[in-house]
């Protein structure tokens, strides 16, 4: 890019004459390199929907300039667009590498060819299950079996009584939590009830 001046002066001689004539002066310009400000680090679930709009942490002296965007290392789902948004479903598996934290480093090249890059962490966690209560009914001194297919993991049966996992890990009962014999990993169960 160039800019030019011109401008008008006169001569003067010893006798009083004079001259008029002009001078040009002409600026070319460089390229400013780009500046960038740190982008804060983010945290999400896995399966989440996710939008990061980073454009705001680039800047160019030059404001005819237009940024061109990449991304390394972002998490499975998610990539950036032309304006500088990630953005994207992370995969239901997303914090299983890496222990979930995914060093992103962000990228704006302007139109001359000079780029600037910021680096941020986006940490992906495993969403905790959640659970429902569950009821049964059976008579005194008999036996109560419930199926694993209806049993207290699915209780198909039972309204509201399904539990869930946002990112669809399968589900099974943590024996560390309950002492009742009769309960499969599946989530069946098998009890007698003796009279009181």
């Amino acid at each position: 890019m160039t800019a030019t001046d011109t401008f008008n002066y006169a001569l003067s001689g010893a006798d009083g004459g004079k001259a008029f004539t002009t001078l040009t002066i002409t600026v070319t310009g460089v390229n400013d390199t780009p500046t960038s400000v740190a982008i804060g680090n983010v945290t999400k679930n896995d399966s989440e929907t996710v939008s990061i709009n980073t454009a705001g942490a680039f800047s160019d002296l030059d404001s005819n300039n237009v940024f061109t965007y990449g991304a390394t290392g972002l998490p499975a789902g998610l990539t950036i667009n032309s304006s500088g948004v990630i953005s994207g479903t992370l995969a239901s598996s997303a914090s299983q590498v890496g222990g979930g934290v995914y060093s992103v480093i962000v990228t704006a090249t302007d139109s001359a060819g000079a780029p600037t890059s910021q680096t941020f962490s986006i940490t992906v966690a495993n969403p905790a299950p959640v659970a429902q209560a569950d009821t049964g009914a059976v008579a005194e001194d008999a036996t109560l079996t419930v199926s694993a297919a209806n049993g207290v993991i699915v209780s198909g049966a039972a309204s509201g009584g399904v539990d869930s996992d946002i990112d669809g890990d399968t589900l099974r009962r943590d024996r560390r939590h309950h002492r009742h014999r009769g309960l499969g990993r599946g989530g069946g169960l098998r009890a007698t009830l003796a009279a009181a």
